[in-house]
């Protein structure tokens, strides 16, 4: 009878080997793949990031640009600006200014 506890116990161990190798490598296998699904958000967020600070610039850009539309609109609303585009495509004159022909010599 002692033998056969021996031989229970000897193939009981090599079960609770074989199990605790295998349970060791699962956790291998997971702690792997947890690593690597680090590394991929890692990356993402570097790529995120790059993407905020490119998308930052843009809205800073054109913001400069909406003040500048903005301050063309409101000149353009001035009657400097009126008298501006009548002179240049109307011709335009006023009282005060003198107006030089060329003479045509023969």
């Amino acid at each position: 009878m002692g033998n056969k506890r021996r031989r229970r116990g000897r193939s009981a161990r090599r079960t609770n080997r074989t199990a605790m190798k295998l349970i060791t490598i699962i956790v291998c296998i997971l702690f792997a793949v947890l690593l690597i699904q680090e590394i991929n958000l890692r990356q993402r967020i570097r790529y995120n990031d790059e993407t905020r600070e490119q998308l930052t610039e843009q809205i800073r850009d054109e913001e400069k640009r909406k003040e500048s539309i903005l301050a063309q609109k409101e000149y353009m609303e001035t009657d400097d600006y009126i008298r501006e585009i009548a002179r240049d495509y109307l011709g335009l004159v006023d009282e005060d200014d003198i107006i030089l022909k060329e003479r045509n010599e023969p």
